[in-house]
């Protein structure tokens, strides 16, 4: 009986990424009610992305690149830190917008509430996925989700920061609705377990596919290519229908090319988040004062004299046979290093993402800054950035600081005592590698010199 408990739950657990949930499981009374489903989803996710590896090892393609999928899970972490400081704020807009904007209240439990909430959302945040690609100032924030030159189960976590800023304006509808239907964005994820850049790996069914449902998963590829016939298409959540009612609708023709039109070319998560804010920053004072709100509210590609979306002549064409994605000859031990040190971090952001709401806000602040320069050093390392050294013995000096203030503030819980420990012994092992490669370092220079 309790091996078939355990079962259910687990099934239970994979049906809000499948939409295998009936209404009177998602819907709720008071947004108090409502779970935190990216929390809920995060450990069926990466069992997906163990699968994920399992099949393309059987079908003896390459894994996932080690620095890419590093990269867009700290994308997913970065993400979940801001609701961390600024959740009272969603909370506030959506309290003052239903106070005094809502036009009528529906019943919570009715399927028909559930039903016309899925249609309307779906259909809002077609607009507002169109809006994250036209209008400058949102893309700066989105095109963090478009930046891998991979396609796999780690990039629907490659999230931005800033995005949920403008979202909220657009998509604060209904809390528990909106709540619910987050999990579409999940489902469509999923759907890359079935078909990886190479082409697919089983039968998969989408409804987002030209026909509303059929075995293509192509419609997503073509949205997130940059070959000149994907930019600008397919921007559906759900339902296609709606890109082929607003014309934004493309089939997939070239073997589809991932990334940004122009390639980040490094790892440092937070250049990824806000390199593009830099770059609508220095043409907003290049221009005249009659093109300024046009560089923040026409597309990314417009300027002076050309149309508000930019010539689609400007985008270059790329081929998938010469197009070789970014990448660092990063030795074996270095890669090891930061996969296990990115799992210390990850758990230790788990703990934090469970516990924050319990300790006091002047203790969240820190975890968090020093869990972003973690990543940021694992960004450095990928990219063999001559600072990372240093950046490294930084951030493990910093961790007796934050081991210290951890302990002070948030007493040791028994079932974490031995955990925190094997932390700590790593912690301190890793301290001695760099040191001991620092001086060698020191030692070499002072020889050439």
């Amino acid at each position: 009986m309790a091996i078939n408990n355990t079962v259910a739950r687990v099934l239970q657990g994979f049906g809000p990424l499948f939409y295998l949930v009936p209404p009177s499981k998602s819907s709720f009374k008071s947004p108090n009610d409502v779970p935190n489903y990216v929390q809920e989803a995060t450990p069926y996710f990466f069992v997906l992305i163990m699968l994920e590896a399992v099949i393309r090892v059987l079908q003896k393609k390459s894994l996932p690149r080690i620095n890419d999928s590093i990269s867009s899970l700290t994308a997913g972490m970065l993400m979940t830190f801001v609701p961390m400081l600024t959740g009272s704020i969603e909370v506030t807009m959506y309290a003052l917008i239903y106070r005094h904007c809502r036009v009528v209240d529906l019943p919570w439990d009715s399927p028909w509430t559930w039903w016309c909430a899925f249609v309307c959302v779906d259909f809002v945040y077609y607009w507002f996925h169109r809006m994250a690609h036209e209008v400058n100032l949102f893309w700066a924030a989105h095109q963090v989700h478009h930046s891998s030159e991979e396609y796999n189960l780690t990039t629907a976590l490659r999230q931005s920061t800033f995005q949920r800023f403008t979202s909220m304006v657009i998509l604060n509808t209904h809390t528990q609705c909106w709540q619910t239907f987050k999990c579409s964005d999940l489902h469509i994820s999923m759907c890359t377990v079935l078909q990886s850049s190479n082409g697919p790996v089983g039968p998969s069914f989408c409804i987002c596919s030209p026909q509303g449902v059929q075995p293509s998963l192509s419609v997503l590829d073509t949205h997130r290519g940059v070959n000149p016939y994907c930019i600008d298409k397919n921007y559906a959540g759900v339902l296609i229908i709606w890109d082929r009612l607003f014309g934004t609708f493309e089939p997939e023709k070239d073997k589809v090319v991932y990334g940004l039109v122009h390639q980040l070319g490094v790892w440092n998560p937070i250049w990824v988040q806000i390199h593009h804010y830099i770059h609508i920053w220095n043409q907003f004072w290049k221009y005249d004062w009659k093109y300024k709100m046009a560089v923040l509210l026409k597309g990314p590609g417009w300027s002076p004299g050309k149309p508000r979306l930019g010539c689609i002549e400007d985008i270059p064409q790329v081929s998938s046979a010469t197009t070789k994605p970014y990448d660092k000859a990063v030795p074996r031990w270095l890669k090891l290093y930061c996969v296990v040190h990115f799992v210390l971090v990850l758990y230790g952001s788990n703990e934090l993402g469970r516990t924050y709401k319990t300790m006091p806000f002047m203790v969240s602040i820190p975890l968090i800054a020093y869990f972003t320069f973690s990543l940021t050093c694992f960004g450095l390392m990928f990219d063999l950035n001559p600072s990372c050294v240093k950046a490294e013995l930084l951030r493990l000096a910093l961790f007796g600081v934050c081991d210290v203030f951890v302990t002070h503030f948030l007493p040791t819980a028994e079932d974490t005592t031995l955990a925190r420990w094997g932390v700590r012994v790593t912690a301190l092992v890793s301290c001695l590698i760099w040191l001991t490669s620092h001086i060698r370092q020191f030692d070499d220079t002072k020889k050439a010199t």
